[in-house]
């Protein structure tokens, strides 16, 4: 899959730091602050925050709170997930939330949770065509988003006048 080779960081040399990887049979419990990347292949419980990309392989286990570039799930990751892209391959589970700015489940892949996009400009763009193909007549965003409680008074009033 290639998730190792030839990867760039931000500054377009190369990302410092090499992978470390949890070898199947182990169990580490902890906080892991990493410029590399990260393999998982046994289980791991804890916060995870790393410059690079991070992989849980298909015997792997991951449980707990993480920020990485990129990650991609082939065994089980539970909790926090914030990353730029997110990957769950064939027999992949992700269980919790997850914020990122790309999200692919592939075909066998499992997703139970909520996810939201973390590029707030593209939320705002996207609920702009919607109230437009919805057949609004005048659509004003503020650049804020609504309060909760002003989306639920808005649904509440459609659902009773039967909109």
């Amino acid at each position: 899959m290639g998730l190792f080779g030839g990867q760039r960081g931000a500054n377009g040399g190369k990302r410092r730091g090499g992978t470390t990887i949890i070898a199947q049979g182990a169990s580490v419990q902890g906080d892991l602050i990493l410029e590399g990347n990260l393999h998982i292949d046994g289980e791991l419980v804890g916060t995870i925050q790393s410059q690079g990309d991070v992989s849980v392989g298909a015997s792997g286990s991951f449980e707990g709170d993480i920020k990485a570039h990129r990650m991609v799930v082939s065994g089980l990751a539970r909790g926090r997930i914030d990353c730029e892209s997110l990957e769950i391959v064939e027999k992949g589970k992700v269980l919790g939330e997850v914020a990122s700015r790309s999200f692919v489940i592939e075909p066998g892949g499992q997703f139970v949770g909520e996810s939201r996009a973390s590029d707030v400009e593209s939320v705002h763009a996207l609920a702009y065509q919607a109230d437009a193909a919805a057949g609004a007549d005048t659509v004003e965003r503020t650049g804020e988003p609504e309060s909760d409680e002003a989306v639920v008074a808005e649904n509440a009033g459609a659902v009773g006048r039967g909109d």
